[in-house]
C-alpha cells in the first residue's frame, strides 16, 4: 500500500456503519452513520459514505466487514440487518475499483493482529460484543475462514434480551459462562475483546474476571485499535 493510492474500509454492523480512507500507513478520514434497515436505504447510505470518502483521491479499492454470512462479495443474510439479502456490493461500488467483502469479525481481527495488541501473538480469538456477538480465530498470521462463525450463536438472542435489560451483572454471568466454552476449544495464545457493549463501566475488567474463573487461562485484552479496529481490518483486505 504505497505511493498516492488511498484504500476504504468500511464495517456495517447491526447498528452503525463506519467507514475510513486509509493512505497504507494511517486513517486520514472516517464516517460513521446509522446502518439503515431497508435494502434502498441501506444501498443508498453505502454509495453515500463510498462517494464521500473518495471525493478528489485515487481509491485503489474497497475492503467491506459486514456482519453476517457473506460470500464472495455479496451479504447474503444479516440477522441483525434482517431486510438486507443477497446484497451484492458490486452494484454500488464505483466502476474499476478493486472490491473485496468478508465477515465484519474476521476484519476486526485482521485488524487487531495487525496493529493492535494481537499483533505480539501467533494465535488470538476475538470476541466483538455489540448489536449481535462477532468471533473470529487467528492462526499463525491468517484469520481463518470458519463459516459457522459467521452464523449468530443458539444464546444470541438472549444476549440481547439481558443486554437491553442494562443489567450487567446478569450480562457477566452470561458471557462469561458461553464465551469461556466457545473460546477454550480453539486454545489461542490470547484473547481480544472488542465492540460497543465493551465500553460500558467497569464491564471489560469484570468480564475478563469472570471468564479466567470459567477455566481461560491466556490473557484477555481489551482491543487497542478504538471503534475503526473493523474498518481498518477491511482496508487490509488486499495487503499482503
Amino acid at each position: 500500500m504505497t505511493g498516492n493510492k488511498y484504500f476504504i474500509g468500511l464495517d456495517i454492523g447491526g447498528t452503525n456503519t463506519r467507514g475510513i480512507l486509509y493512505d497504507g500507513k494511517k486513517i486520514i478520514k472516517s464516517r460513521e452513520v446509522k446502518t439503515p434497515q431497508n435494502e434502498n436505504s441501506f444501498a443508498k447510505k453505502i454509495r453515500e459514505i463510498i462517494a464521500e470518502l473518495s471525493r478528489g483521491k485515487n481509491i485503489a479499492s474497497i475492503g467491506i466487514g459486514s456482519a453476517g454470512v457473506v460470500e464472495n462479495t455479496a451479504l447474503l443474510f444479516s440477522p441483525n440487518i434482517p431486510a438486507v439479502k443477497n446484497f451484492d456490493f458490486r452494484k454500488i461500488a464505483p466502476s474499476g475499483v478493486s472490491l473485496k467483502v468478508d465477515n465484519d469479525a474476521r476484519c476486526f481481527a485482521r485488524g487487531e493482529y495487525r496493529f493492535g495488541v494481537g499483533k505480539k501473538f501467533k494465535s488470538i480469538f476475538v470476541i466483538t460484543i455489540g448489536t449481535g456477538i462477532g468471533r473470529a480465530y487467528v492462526k499463525n498470521g491468517k484469520v481463518q475462514n470458519i463459516k459457522k462463525l459467521e452464523y449468530p450463536e443458539k444464546w444470541e438472542k438472549e444476549y440481547q434480551y439481558i443486554r437491553d435489560r442494562g443489567s450487567d451483572a446478569e450480562l457477566i454471568i452470561l458471557l462469561a459462562d458461553k464465551l469461556a466454552d466457545l473460546i477454550i476449544s480453539y486454545r489461542p495464545e490470547a484473547v481480544i475483546l472488542g465492540g460497543g457493549v465493551i465500553s460500558r463501566k467497569n464491564l471489560f475488567v469484570k468480564l475478563k474476571n469472570a471468564i479466567k474463573k470459567n477455566g481461560m487461562n491466556a490473557p484477555i485484552l481489551k482491543s487497542s485499535l478504538g471503534k475503526h479496529s473493523a474498518a481498518l481490518g477491511a482496508a487490509l483486505l488486499f495487503s499482503r
